[in-house]
């Protein structure tokens, strides 16, 4: 379920949906309609329109005009939040990843192996199964994973090296 805003008259922009009083109808905003050049639209009152569009699929277009005193509200999509960039380390050793799924919630170890052998040279990068994690917070290390595999259906929220975890969390920020 997304999350939608209340819009104001004063802040209409094309593609919110307007609620018109004593209707269960939602219309599409396209634009606003003046009747005079001289006419602001951001003031309410009887002379000042906006222009909308039903928002059913139907294959006729129909334009109505909605007065400032007709309009109960609007709405848009809520802003989403800017998801961190999550890129996977590259260097062997010890990591933390701070994980949001379901109940997977805090940080857990994980650990990426050095490739020394020529076959393991052979595979695309993309495909080396380099980590391992420390399962559900138990001391027991899942079978080794690529990357992507790991990360799958979890919300990654923050990497860190040993070294930056266990310096953070000596001095208590996490």
């Amino acid at each position: 379920m997304s999350k939608k805003i209340r819009v104001a008259w004063d802040d209409l922009k094309p593609g919110d949906l307007i609620h018109v009083k004593g209707s269960t109808n939602t219309y599409v905003f396209k634009g606003w309609f003046l009747d005079a050049a001289s006419v602001d639209h951001r003031k309410s009152g009887a002379e000042t329109y906006v222009i909308t569009r039903s928002k059913n699929n139907s294959p006729v277009d129909v334009a109505i005009v909605v007065t400032h005193d007709n309009f109960a509200y609007a709405t848009r999509p809520a802003p989403k939040k800017p998801r961190p960039n999550i890129v996977e380390p590259k260097a062997p050793g010890e990591y933390w990843l701070r994980v949001h799924a379901g109940e997977l919630n805090g940080w857990y170890m994980c650990i990426r192996r050095q490739f020394d052998s020529i076959k393991d040279s052979w595979d695309k990068p993309s495909d080396l199964r380099a980590w391992q994690t420390v399962m559900w917070g138990i001391i027991a290390f899942s079978p080794w994973l690529t990357w992507h595999e790991m990360v799958d259906g979890m919300h990654v929220s923050e990497v860190l090296t040993a070294e930056e975890y266990y310096m953070r969390k000596a001095k208590g920020e996490l």
